[in-house]
């Protein structure tokens, strides 16, 4: 038993790269929100573990999003990439990022968005 249990645990992080590998490959030949959504989930499998190549992605995807003119992707990148920030206890920075959400969610009417953005901005100084 101990020995499958630690050979799992060692197969972990592989699966973790395999599931990157697999989403980069994706990423090359995907197109609008479905580009927009793999630059999120790459960025969210190293958001914790590498929170710059988690940055990165975000910002891939946030360039991406005001590119093909995607406003909730938009919203999205730029909630990711505060939640970055605030983890590194920059709270400035995730402020910057969430009220420029913030504006775009209320000049597009996304209330489900601007409640969310606002809680976010309430856990930036919390």
């Amino acid at each position: 038993m101990k020995k499958t249990v630690f050979f799992f645990i060692l197969l972990l992080p592989f699966s973790s790269f395999s599931q990157v590998d697999s989403l980069l490959n994706l990423l090359k030949t995907s197109k609008d929100t479905t580009k927009i959504d793999l630059y999120l989930q790459i960025g969210d499998l190293f958001s914790n573990s590498e929170p710059n190549k988690g940055l990165k992605y975000y910002n891939d995807g946030l360039a991406y999003s005001k590119q093909i003119k995607n406003k909730k992707g938009e919203i999205h990148t730029l909630e990711a990439i505060s939640n970055i920030y605030n983890t590194q206890g920059n709270a400035e920075r995730a402020d910057s990022c969430l009220r420029t959400a913030l504006v775009i969610a209320q000049q597009t009417k996304d209330s489900s968005s601007i409640g969310t953005i606002y809680s976010n901005i309430g856990l930036a100084y919390f």
